[in-house]
């Protein structure tokens, strides 16, 4: 008689090893290169407008492509994960960045730019959420919110990387080598994934014929587990009562739920405009170089992570509410000061560092 394995039960009493290090890796890079391909365009756009002679609009036009496309690719990538699984979605993000990103290293036109980058999009939309849900199935459930938490760092690192290298390459070899760099590297990290990567074994659970997935799979999760004559079966999911989302519109909670919503999206709103125009305003208007617009930005992707660490903190220990107002309170200030303070680069940066501290807290929160 075979024995029953709950693939699920088995994975929560691993220890961290080997196997958990190499998979927070290779996703730690898909969320770096899907930071840097995002930050990307805000970075290069200063040098772009002058060598195409561009207008605000146009810019504007190449910009909301990849926005548009992320839009979609996020849409669509939970219910295509689905499907297909989580491996074969997170392969597929991670060559259209990597061969959209190419093309658009090499187009020569704004038209072409920005179907390029709405094509790169839907690689950046996809990349976070199926990532994340991968991580989360492979992880034991004590350090799962960790990992993932680790692996999204990867993102505003990507950011941070594609400013200090704008500033450094662009001077000396143009935009190109920067888009160019943001296409290869997904290209050569595609390969490394097809190589280490390993399916959900919550998804192989829902395929005819996985045993054998599931197996190659658990032996690298668990190599010390005698595996022989056994059959996997996954665990009964535990009945939860889920409220309607229109309880979040009774009379009780309506304000309070349209508050949250207008809050998170002028954070988001916010964090797209700076990501796409502060290079550009920064050089424009301050009179720097590209290389002291692309630090200055920089600046913004490292506060993210910064800010929601003390913000966090901060938030369990006293109201949330007020926590949450304060930062925002700051943000605003900070955003009136950075356009007083362009001539001074020191106290630019330093407000800069600050209102990506706080909006990057807020959108974690």
């Amino acid at each position: 008689m075979k024995r029953q394995v709950h693939v699920e039960d088995l994975i929560n009493q691993q220890q961290l090893s080997w196997f958990h290090a190499i998979v927070i890796l290779v996703s730690f890079l898909v969320m770096v290169l899907d930071g840097y391909d995002v930050a990307i365009m805000g970075f290069v756009a200063p040098q772009l407008r002058v060598d195409w002679m561009l207008s605000a609009d146009a810019l504007g036009a190449v910009l909301s492509a990849a926005l548009i496309g992320q839009a979609v690719g996020a849409l669509a990538g939970g219910p295509l994960a689905d499907r297909f699984g989580r491996r074969p979605i997170v392969l597929a993000s991670v060559a259209c960045l990597g061969v959209w990103t190419i093309a658009t290293a090499a187009c020569s036109s704004v038209t072409s730019m920005a179907a390029y980058r709405l094509f790169t999009g839907f690689g950046m939309g996809a990349a976070i959420p199926v990532t994340s849900a991968l991580i989360s199935e492979l992880m034991p459930r004590r350090s799962r919110s960790l990992m993932i938490t680790l692996a999204l760092c990867g993102f505003t690192a990507g950011g941070a990387c594609g400013g200090f290298l704008a500033a450094w390459l662009i001077p000396e070899f143009g935009w190109r080598s920067v888009v160019l760099i943001g296409g290869v590297a997904p290209v050569v990290l595609f390969f490394l994934l097809v190589a280490t990567l390993p399916e959900s074994p919550k998804y192989l659970m829902t395929r005819v014929g996985g045993e054998q997935a599931i197996l190659k799979t658990m032996r690298r999760i668990s190599p010390g587990f005698n595996f022989e004559n056994s059959v996997f079966v996954s665990v009964a999911p535990q009945t939860v009562e889920v409220a309607p989302i229109s309880e979040l519109l009774t009379r009780r909670l309506r304000f309070g739920t349209c508050m949250l919503w207008c809050a998170y999206f002028c954070t988001l709103f916010l964090i797209y405009l700076l990501n796409g125009w502060l290079p550009t305003l920064i050089k424009e208007d301050g009179g720097y170089d590209i290389a002291h617009s692309a630090v200055a930005t920089t600046m913004f992707h490292i506060g993210g992570p910064i800010g929601a660490l003390i913000v966090g903190w901060a938030m369990d220990r006293w109201n949330k509410q007020y926590v949450l107002a304060s930062v925002f309170l700051i943000a605003a200030v900070c955003l009136g000061i950075t356009g007083q303070v362009t001539g001074n680069y020191v106290l630019l940066c330093a407000s800069i560092l600050i209102i990506g501290s706080c909006l990057g807290a807020v959108a974690s929160a």
